[in-house]
């Protein structure tokens, strides 16, 4: 079973685009046969989080990637950049989720 992690914006945009993360997830888990890594799922690692707490949480779930899946708008996303940039040393390819889903519905 293929890991997938679902990289994308979350600080500033509403609700931290958590919606979007779990349509995604949904969307994956729907078709099965992949093991989904949600971020939005990851509880508050400390009390009064920062992003750089739970980007230590991320930073661990991109190592277990089989394939990064980038949602709308992760280049201006500190964060996803940065997971992206983990990905791309470790040989753990990443794509567009829109063409993700292109192909899920051929």
């Amino acid at each position: 079973m293929k890991t997938i992690y679902i990289s994308g914006p979350m600080t500033g945009l509403p609700d931290n685009n958590y919606p979007e993360f779990n349509r995604i997830a949904a969307l994956l888990d729907g078709v099965g046969g992949f093991n989904v890594i949600n971020p939005a799922d990851n509880e508050p690692p400390v009390p009064n989080p920062t992003q750089a707490d739970y980007m230590a949480i991320s930073r661990l779930q991109v190592v277990m990637a089989d394939i990064v899946v980038c949602l709308p708008g992760w280049m201006n996303s500190v964060g996803a950049r940065e997971e992206i940039a983990i990905a791309k040393t470790l040989g753990i390819p990443f794509i567009s989720v829109d063409w993700l889903i292109g192909g899920l519905a051929d």
